[in-house]
């Protein structure tokens, strides 16, 4: 899906594909192989693969706060570098179980992210979500936005603010991010990128 040094624009190219871009996102490893954590310090909380809780097979990611104000997160990070397009469809999927305490909440958001640095972004539900103690299964079909030269990323959150007695559990599985398109599509190099031509009707 990138183009050598040496393509200039407007060059023929092989885009690249669609499919599954999660790493792990069932857990199965029995680790958080795949996922980018924020769990440590000023962020206040554990994130961790279990098999307390699991939607399918014998793992899921629990993401839990250990005070207030809190903001624990797991990240796929960085996904489909010179493959994603932008402005282009994306369907997010996962399955989520747990508890909140006041003022606890889980937010799920896509992430376009931009080089050298910076990044467009959208809370899936347009708020927040609220575990429950059964598994609830979210889908969400969007689009990516302007630029996504450094591909995207899908964060989980559990978050607490300064209340008293604030906290949130939350269990993660079938995590999964798709881009339609089944590869080698056939392309044309655009600043760098492999942007598959469009179909003519």
């Amino acid at each position: 899906g990138l183009c050598e040094e040496s393509d200039l624009d407007g060059n023929e190219c092989t885009a690249g594909g669609g499919g599954e871009l999660a790493n792990n996102g069932g857990f199965e490893t029995g680790d958080l192989t795949g996922w980018t954590l924020f769990c440590d310090g000023p962020n206040n909380g554990t994130c961790e693969a279990t098999m307390a809780e699991a939607n399918t097979g014998s793992w899921s990611g629990r993401v839990a706060t250990a005070g207030a104000p809190a903001n624990p997160l797991i990240k796929q990070a960085n996904l489909a570098v010179g493959v994603v397009q932008p402005n282009s469809e994306i369907t997010i999927r996962f399955s989520m179980k747990g508890s909140t305490g006041p003022g606890g909440v889980v937010f799920a958001e896509l992430f376009s992210e931009i080089i050298p640095e910076g990044a467009t972004n959208e809370i899936l539900s347009g708020g927040p979500l609220f575990p429950t103690d059964q598994w609830v299964p979210y889908e969400f079909t969007t689009t990516t936005g302007p630029d996504v030269s450094n591909g995207v990323t899908l964060q989980l959150a559990a978050v607490c603010g300064a209340v008293e007695g604030c906290v949130v559990e939350a269990f993660f599985d079938d995590v999964s991010i798709v881009i339609p398109g089944g590869g080698s599509e056939p392309g044309t190099c655009d600043a760098g990128v492999c942007v598959p031509n469009a179909e003519c009707a």
